[in-house]
């Protein structure tokens, strides 16, 4: 698996990806919610939000366009994979997750083996003059959801703060003290085994004047504990705690239905409008406790170099093969009715392909999303 400060042909691929690709510093708002004087990404149009006239439109939107001033790309100064690079792919899956409705985040690790070079939260003892223990900074997006895993027979604590871009934790401004109590989060006790979902609170808009701000979830452990550190935006626990068998679904704690074929043994009358578009297949980064906190699964490499097929492959040949081999299986012609346009309804048919097969051999798989990886195409034979 690629580490932090790997240099190497993949890590040289990545860069060039994220440095080729124009990236929108814009918004895409699920709740219809904006903030004044922010850039938003509506119905392919690029707007800008102000009190008096709502949502302004500034010009069209096509995916990959180069807009001035409103684009970015990865800046390359080196040839290692650094924080900066990994925070970039962050807000790139982000945003292809957003815009395109491609969610890849379950493969990306947000820890980003950065640590603060002051912080000053007596409130809560999150000092970096005390020496006794760790605090890491993980860049967080509002209003997600996080799975914390790492092992800690003595606990850890966390909680929300803003940052600077010379790396240092902002300790004033309007209601931070109420953004850390809101956040604070003591956990006794951890294991990989049992992940802690956290929540972020509803978080004002803090002004803090004449300072460039980034949100990150501080961690702090006892100096010099060795464990590896994954955090996954979105709550990622199914994955964990659920096991196939080839009696259906079964879990290692509670029993619960989590698709309609718990328990079944035959297949043959599982109706395929019970296929939920995403199945918890294990998460590989949720198995990787050997003290080295990994940025990524290899399963997202497939994605990267587009040799998985997802709505952004682009050779349009290639989704036809998929519509094709599927409509083939099983004769339904919504599968086919848009040449090479990919529909939710190929996961549902992906998903229950590889179930309706040696459901065995699921429980060996890691991180299947929905779309072709090498081990759906060995399925699909295209």
């Amino acid at each position: 698996m690629i580490q932090f400060n790997s240099n190497n042909i993949i890590v040289n691929y990545i860069k060039q990806l994220l440095h080729s690709f124009n990236l929108p510093q814009a918004h895409i708002s699920k709740d219809k919610k904006y903030l004044k004087n922010q850039y938003y990404i509506v119905n392919n149009k690029i707007c800008v939000y102000n009190e008096e006239e709502g949502l302004k439109v500034l010009r069209d939107y096509r995916f990959n366009d180069f807009i001035p001033n409103l684009t970015r790309n990865l800046k390359i100064t080196n040839n290692i994979y650094d924080s900066y690079t990994h925070k970039y792919l962050g807000d790139y899956l982000r945003f292809i997750r957003d815009y395109k409705g491609v969610n890849l985040m379950q493969l990306y690790n947000c820890f980003s083996n950065e640590y603060p070079e002051y912080c000053e939260i007596s409130e809560f003892n999150f000092n970096t003059s005390d020496k006794s223990y760790t605090i890491t900074a993980i860049p967080v997006k509002n209003n997600q959801t996080y799975t914390i895993a790492l092992n800690s027979d003595v606990g850890y604590e966390i909680l929300c703060a803003y940052r600077d871009p010379y790396n240092k934790i902002i300790n004033y401004g309007q209601n931070l003290s109420g953004l850390y109590r809101k956040s604070y989060r003591k956990i006794a006790y951890s294991n990989f085994s049992q992940p802690y979902i956290y929540t972020l609170p509803t978080i004002d808009n803090i002004y803090v004047e004449g300072k460039e701000k980034e949100l990150v979830l501080l961690l702090k452990l006892p100096a010099n504990y060795n464990t590896s550190i994954v955090v996954l935006e979105g709550d990622y626990r199914n994955n964990f705690n659920y096991y196939f068998t080839e009696k259906g679904l079964g879990t290692s704690e509670i029993p619960l239905k989590v698709f309609n074929y718990t328990l079944l043994v035959d297949f043959k009358d599982f109706k395929i409008e019970n296929m939920p578009e995403n199945i918890p297949t294990k998460n590989q980064l949720l198995k990787m406790s050997d003290g080295i906190s990994y940025p990524f699964a290899d399963r997202l490499i497939e994605y990267l170099s587009f040799f998985a097929i997802t709505p952004l492959d682009r050779i349009d040949n290639n989704i036809y093969a998929v519509q094709n081999s599927l409509y083939k299986k099983y004769n339904n012609y919504d599968l086919i009715k848009v040449k090479g346009e990919w529909s939710p309804l190929m996961k549902r048919y992906i998903n229950y392909l590889m179930i309706q097969g040696d459901i065995s051999l699921l429980s060996q798989k890691e991180d299947l999303l929905g779309y072709v990886d090498k081990d759906v195409e060995s399925k699909l034979e295209i």
